[in-house]
């Protein structure tokens, strides 16, 4: 079972591993100081995919975490969407 603080502490392991990922490729993921079309969804699918496979690597499967903790994951992409907004800008 995936606890609260265990669903916290990898969240925060993704989104390190998403910060290098948007440094690194940043060019590509932005334009003007904004998401291009279609990239968000890239983050997005990168948070999901690296969650997923630390959820898996824990023995529970993503699809099967309670509504709340569903919530809490969608709130997670949803700041490091804007903190990777905030990232480029810096």
């Amino acid at each position: 079972m995936i606890t609260n603080e265990m669903l916290k502490e990898i969240c925060d392991k993704v989104e390190n591993s998403l910060e290098n990922y948007v440094i690194e490729y940043k060019g590509q993921l932005f334009e003007n100081g904004r998401i291009i079309e279609g990239m968000e969804i890239q983050i997005k699918n990168q948070y999901e995919d690296r969650l997923s496979g630390m959820i898996l690597a824990k023995g529970e499967d993503i699809k099967l975490l309670s509504e709340e903790e569903q919530r809490y994951i969608k709130n997670r992409i949803k700041n490091t969407l804007e903190l990777s907004k905030r990232q480029y800008d810096a």
